[in-house]
């Protein structure tokens, strides 16, 4: 069976010292046993050799077994069995190591919880219909990017809401992920007479979507080119939000040049006094709502989605915190560097040999005075 390594010394110097045996320490409590041992000696030493000499022999006797010399060896002797009782315990230095953790690893330790809930909301305004992103239109390739999120976030409770110059729940919130896809396949702009894009709106009837009565934390997806044309009471929608702790997450589509907009079931595109008007996504409101929501914004001609699908994730078991932060949490690792215990019996083996020639030498010095 495998001996488990315990740590003693910790965060020394951004070291650490771990002993493979840990167990072994237990002896060091042979030292004070012998310590005990060694009063009891000289105290019976003593009276022994003032019954058996003169008063005259024995202090000649006391200056050769010198208190200073007694008292340096039994510190060698207990420091040698101190240092041998160290390297029997096997200690290892480890060096801490910095690391940045990986969204794949944050990934893996999201996995088995309970999911969150999430309201996707799509915008079918008749601008999500221009050609100006590949394939087909803006509207076509959010339905496909929402599919794919669908898809990765399969432990999640999704709903989905759609708006233009007003919004609707067109999903609640459920499990049936395939219900929620085949609905997403047949969303279209005609769903929805009054145009505009009221961001506002569809932020609201997210919110009402949600059950508050669980733990389980919320968040918003907005898909849309952000042409937002009813924020007037944006602000106030975005504190009730933050005040219920939900997270926002946006995604931007649409290309910087912008296109046409396309007339439903004619084949022209829409005009203003008789000038095509051109559409462009509104990037830096849409980075906005996801800077108020605690979230994070990505734009979909350039970024992946993937990026959302991991933030989402791990806002599962967050302290309504951005969770983009925990992309750029750094870990310590510990790197086994040396075994000490050789080191360590280097030292014990000096001074066995200071213990055992050394002070020999100086008592024979002692005794010839005599």
């Amino acid at each position: 069976m495998e001996i488990q390594t315990e740590k003693i010394i910790s965060h020394l110097f951004n070291q650490e010292i771990r002993f493979e045996y840990f167990e072994s320490l237990y002896l060091l409590l042979i030292i004070p046993v012998l310590l005990i041992i060694q009063i009891f000696y000289i105290s019976w030493k003593k009276k022994k050799l003032s019954n058996l000499f003169t008063k005259n022999l024995h202090s000649k006797l006391i200056l050769f077994n010198s208190n200073t010399r007694k008292k340096i060896k039994l510190s060698l002797k207990i420091l040698s069995i101190l240092l041998i009782v160290l390297s029997l315990s096997q200690p290892q230095l480890y060096t801490y190591k910095k690391k940045e953790i990986s969204e794949d690893d944050q990934q893996k330790n999201h996995q088995h919880g309970n999911g969150i809930e999430i309201m996707l909301a799509l915008d079918i305004s008749h601008s999500m219909l221009c050609e100006d992103v590949n394939p087909k239109n803006r509207l076509y390739k959010s339905k496909e990017t929402l599919k794919k999120l669908v898809k990765k976030l399969n432990k999640h409770k999704i709903g989905l809401v759609v708006f233009a110059g007003k919004a609707f729940t067109l999903v609640p919130l459920t499990n049936d992920h395939n219900y929620l896809i085949n609905t997403i396949n047949k969303v279209d702009t005609k769903m929805m007479n009054l145009q505009g894009t009221n961001i506002s709106e569809c932020i609201n009837k997210s919110i009402k979507s949600f059950n508050f009565n669980n733990e389980m934390n919320k968040c918003i997806v907005i898909i849309s080119d952000g042409e937002n044309q009813n924020d007037s009471d944006i602000s106030e929608i975005l504190n009730t939000a933050r005040e219920k702790k939900i997270f926002i997450q946006t995604i931007s589509i649409g290309s910087i040049e912008g296109g046409l907009i396309p007339l439903i079931n004619k084949n022209d595109y829409k005009t203003d006094n008789g000038k095509y008007v051109t559409t462009k996504p509104d990037i830096k409101f849409l980075e906005s709502i996801s800077e108020s929501g605690n979230g994070m914004h990505i734009y979909l001609e350039k970024e992946d989605i993937q990026k959302t699908i991991n933030q989402i994730n791990l806002i599962e078991g967050s302290n309504y915190e951005k969770p983009i932060n925990k992309i750029k949490e750094i870990k310590l690792e510990l790197k086994k560097e040396k075994e000490l215990y050789i080191y360590i019996l280097y030292i014990a083996f000096i001074i066995i040999l200071c213990d055992l020639f050394l002070l020999t030498a100086i008592s024979s010095t002692k005794f010839n005075k005599i």
